[in-house]
């Protein structure tokens, strides 16, 4: 009885803590800066066999 109390307020403060994690984020906007010493990342991909069949992805799923 005493592991499943513990269970419940263990889970209830997780999602409190989610839930204020995601709300403070929510506040801030993003701020476009200069990059200094970026890199580049080059190189070639190779496949061994068949490549993969091409996905087709539904952009406006979702919206």
């Amino acid at each position: 009885m005493i592991k499943k109390g513990f269970l419940s307020v263990l889970v209830v403060g997780m999602a409190l803590v989610l839930a204020s994690s995601h709300s403070d984020a929510a506040r801030y906007k993003y701020e476009e800066t200069d990059v200094k010493n970026g890199g580049t990342i080059t190189g070639v991909v190779n496949l061994k066999g068949e490549p993969p069949p091409p996905i087709m992805e539904n952009l406006k799923k979702g919206k």
